[in-house]
């Protein structure tokens, strides 16, 4: 399964793309207001979906930077095709004329090649998560729309683009004019298959044949003598031991010639079961 994670207008827009393609079925999705529900939806899909793929690149690096996922993790970039449908909706708006700009999320790079294309200067007040010493986990909405506000009330620019909705959403409520730049339906496309093929590698992955060797320790071979009744009784322990260990892995089992066990089960079970144990030490 892949999970989808991202803010409800975003998410609605992937899942019409994955139905599209024929994915409506393999997907989940959780959305969000604001970023501090991430750990909790992120842990909710990890525990069912091999891929999670988010609409942002804030919550994406606050899942990959401390919550210890298992799934593969993904996000959605902006580039240059979003800023360019954001900017012919505004010129449409605008009767043909680009008005001055504050943008955030996107990297210079991307948007300074966006508008030297349309052969106008980029934009100076842009707030960048390309910034080295700085995590986009690190930042805050209300920072993102204190940097647009204050280049408003200024005078700087007439008309803030943010890529993110709470952003968007704050800056209506202070009455400063804003538009959200989305996904085009190429990039959400690109992306949900690029999460697809990941997802498929790992079910391969996981159904590959795997067989465990258990053997007893080596105090519990010397242990009491063959064919006496104490001998028996831990026999009869370690093998409950061994079955007990199959059941959890799904496989099957018989006897190695040299008092050992065998489990023939899949890769995807033992990985499975390691997960457990290494959580339950860290409880």
């Amino acid at each position: 399964m892949i999970g989808i994670i991202g803010p409800e207008d975003s998410v609605i827009r992937a899942t019409g793309v994955a139905a599209d393609l024929g994915l409506g079925d393999t997907i989940l999705t959780r959305t969000y207001v604001t970023w501090h529900a991430v750990p909790r939806l992120a842990a909710e899909l990890d525990a069912v979906c091999r891929v999670l793929l988010f609409t942002g690149r804030v919550p994406y690096t606050i899942a990959r930077d401390g919550l210890g996922l298992r799934a593969s993790l993904d996000f959605i970039p902006h580039d240059g095709a979003d800023l360019y449908r954001a900017l012919v909706l505004i010129l449409r708006e605008h009767a043909g004329r680009l008005p001055v700009i504050s943008l955030d999320t996107m990297e210079r790079w991307a948007v300074d090649e966006t508008y030297r294309d349309l052969g106008v200067e980029p934009p100076a007040a842009l707030l960048s998560f390309d910034d080295p010493h700085r995590s986009p986990g690190e930042w805050r909405s209300l920072d993102v729309a204190a940097f647009h506000e204050e280049r408003y009330r200024r005078g700087d620019v007439e008309l803030c683009l943010t890529c993110l909705e709470s952003v968007r959403n704050e800056l209506r409520t202070r009455g400063v004019p804003v538009v959200r730049v989305e996904h085009t339906r190429a990039a959400l496309r690109e992306a949900l298959r690029r999460a697809s093929l990941t997802d498929r590698l790992a079910r391969t992955e996981a159904s590959q044949t795997a067989v465990a060797l258990v053997e007893p320790r080596e105090d519990q071979r010397r242990g009491a003598g063959p064919g006496s009744y104490e001998a028996q009784r831990v026999d009869l322990r370690r093998r409950q031991r061994v079955v007990d260990l199959a059941e959890r892995l799904q496989g099957t089992l018989s006897r190695a010639s040299d008092g050992g066990f065998l489990i023939h089960t899949t890769r995807g079970a033992v990985t499975a079961q390691l997960a457990e144990v290494e959580a339950g030490e860290t409880r």
